[in-house]
């Protein structure tokens, strides 16, 4: 279990809460300035920059798959990079982030910067990532960092 604060979450929470936010939004038409693409099961997307590889855009789609991001509502999510950092961009609704939560729920910009910790982890060998939450356009409306 992880535990922000006085707040805990475990990792299977951390995935349903992501669920929550991961397809909205998603009725945008994706931009050919999001770069490359690879398809991610159900329908989801994931648009890569030339500021990252093939094969690191594909260590990310198969750690979604892994933890089964892409099995209900299509996502679109964007892999870029600046200098050192990773960013993961991803489609949310706004809704979701503005929604006021109990401050014992962890919420949206919490969960992301924990899914960042993890992909940082798990995908990038311990490179900073920041995890942005963005609107029908990639436009960043929050992030959440490690």
């Amino acid at each position: 279990m992880r535990s922000v604060g006085k707040k805990k979450i475990m990792p299977a929470m951390l995935i349903l809460l992501m669920a929550v936010f991961l397809g909205a939004g998603c009725a945008s038409k994706p931009s050919a300035q999001w770069g490359k693409v690879l398809k991610c099961g159900n329908g989801g997307n994931l648009f890569y920059t030339s500021d990252v590889t093939e094969e690191e855009a594909r260590r990310l789609r198969d750690y979604f798959l892994k933890i089964k991001t892409f099995q209900d509502e299509p996502p679109i999510v964007q892999l870029a990079r600046k200098g050192n950092v990773y960013e993961v961009r991803m489609v949310v609704d706004k809704e979701v982030i503005e929604k006021e939560l109990p401050p014992e729920v962890m919420g949206p910009v919490e969960a992301a910067g924990l899914l960042a910790e993890e992909v940082s982890k798990e995908v990038f060998n311990g490179a900073k990532v920041e995890w942005h939450l963005c609107d029908d356009k990639l436009k960043t409306l929050r992030i959440g960092s490690y």
